[in-house]
């Protein structure tokens, strides 16, 4: 099998809010968290992570264990279509947290388009974490 290259920031801090998703009874609840890094003092949004209630105080403490990396993997297409870049928020304890699936541009290659991704969260500018069309823009 294929091992795609994975593009790693270098460490940063990491800021999160916790949200609570009322549901009805016998419904398991489920919590979101907001997640941003600081590259270079600049607070960046970079995911809206959902996780069922009973594994939030594990991803807590992973956060709180200590700056964090972001992973970015690019994939490519046997059928030709865009590349698809994966980012993961890799902990200080080595949980990684799966935060967002992007698509590149038709015919780009998907290293490239994960290497901009990586780029684009290591200078502080956001990524457009609901799907971008082509590749980061403004880098």
């Amino acid at each position: 099998m294929h091992r795609a290259p994975a593009f790693v920031t270098t460490r940063l801090s990491v800021l999160y809010t916790i949200h609570p998703i009322v549901r009805a009874p016998g419904i398991p609840t489920l919590t979101t968290i907001d997640l941003a890094v600081v590259p270079a003092g600049v607070p960046t949004f970079l995911a809206t992570y959902t996780i069922p209630e009973d594994q939030l105080d594990g991803v807590v403490a992973s956060l709180q264990a200590g700056d964090v990396r972001v992973a970015v993997t690019g994939v490519g297409h046997s059928s030709g279509g865009p590349p698809t870049a994966f980012v993961s928020v890799v902990c200080a304890d080595g949980r990684r947290l799966a935060v967002a699936r992007l698509r590149g541009a038709k015919g780009q290659p998907a290293p490239d388009f994960a290497e901009a991704v990586r780029d684009r969260v290591t200078a502080g500018r956001p990524i457009n974490l609901e799907g971008e069309t082509g590749p980061p823009k403004g880098g």
